[in-house]
């Protein structure tokens, strides 16, 4: 594979992290001084709320460099952050630095068409980025600090289309429930292109979904809906009243059909303002870039943390020995049960607990 070498400034390495040895001090040379706090009340202030605008975008190829250079032409056009990329159609796993000073990080397969996952990271976050990991070439995430409490996982997908197998689709599964799994943090994003219907919310059981659907369900949107119910996570496009001109974001060669098969779905409602599909964000794809907007105030989540719940006041026995037999009364149908069920073990002590 062929890298203009103008388009990027170097290769395979990552920022250096701050209060690093390797970060720079603000003359010439290397500092090796530790992180300090901020010293400025403007950057305190910041730090309570936290907004980002990540977006996902099935490009269909990046593995030329001009199809590169063009998705940052458009990417100067609007607002971003971060954009999770499907189907880049490039080998390996590598990281680059492009020339605009924004991080790129792919994993594909073996071969150029077997489709492949990345991010591209602004470069004013990358020192914010702290791990990204890929489990396959459909499935990667990377870890992104708000804080030093809280962490962010963005996870980018690349689903089999309705021409794999099923067994492709339960591997691709397998491989989101282990991103999801691994270095759990307090929020969660899965965005990229499902290659999956859901379309409109049937009854209210179905929880990830709001009222703001596009299309009609098919078989491996229901699978994906199953998924989602089984996680508690939510399909945030479904959460706003868009135009239908703003809700599909793929469209077939003859534009006699369109879908809604790219999403942008979180663990936590509350942190996701808004999700839109951009009409004039141009790569030749069939696919739209979906963007959303991401609201974090990090001060009332770390009021809610160390908010003490309301209790009773600790009062010492009068009597252990009669405490003991209203225990051993209470827990008696259950000595003889093998394998009891903790519902209701858990209501015979609370019940023994009681002042009587």
């Amino acid at each position: 594979m062929a890298n203009t070498p103008v388009m990027i400034v170097h290769q395979n390495t990552r920022p250096s992290v701050p209060g690093s040895s390797l970060t720079p001090d603000q003359g010439s040379g290397r500092t090796r001084k530790r992180a300090e706090g901020a010293k400025n009340l403007r950057y305190r202030i910041g730090y309570q709320n936290r907004k980002l605008t990540i977006a996902t975008l099935n490009t269909r190829t990046l593995s030329k460099t001009q199809k590169l250079q063009k998705l940052e032409e458009e990417l100067s056009h609007i607002k971003w952050d971060i954009l999770g990329i499907s189907e880049h159609k490039r080998t390996d796993e590598e990281q680059l630095t492009l020339h605009s000073g924004h991080l790129l990080h792919y994993k594909g397969g073996q071969h150029i068409n077997e489709g492949g996952v990345g991010f591209l990271i602004h470069k004013e976050h990358i020192q914010n980025v702290i791990k990204i990991h890929s489990i396959s070439n459909r499935v990667m995430y990377l870890i992104y600090k708000l804080n030093t409490r809280y962490l962010l996982k963005m996870i980018q997908v690349y689903a089999p289309t309705s021409t794999h197998a099923d067994a492709e689709v339960e591997v691709f599964y397998d491989d989101i429930n282990t991103a999801i799994h691994q270095e759990l943090t307090h929020y969660s994003m899965l965005i990229g292109d499902f290659n999956a219907k859901l379309g409109h919310k049937e009854d209210e059981t179905e929880t990830p979904l709001g009222t703001h659907g596009f299309g009609v369900r098919n078989e491996r949107g229901q699978t994906l809906l199953e998924f989602l119910l089984q996680h508690n996570l939510f399909v945030m496009n479904s959460f706003y009243r868009k135009a239908p001109l703003r809700k599909w974001t793929w469209v077939s060669p003859d534009c006699s059909t369109k879908n809604e098969i790219d999403f942008i779905i979180s663990n936590r409602k509350e942190i996701v303002r808004d999700v839109t599909v951009l009409n004039k964000f141009s790569m030749g794809s069939d696919h739209r870039l979906v963007r959303s907007k991401i609201s974090i105030n990090i001060k009332n989540e770390r009021r809610k943390l160390i908010k003490q719940p309301t209790s009773s006041k600790w009062r010492p026995l009068r009597d252990e020995i009669q405490y003991q037999r209203r225990m051993e009364s209470q827990l008696a149908p259950m000595k003889n049960v093998l394998d009891p069920n903790i519902e209701d073990l858990n209501s015979l002590i609370t019940n023994s607990l009681k002042p009587q």
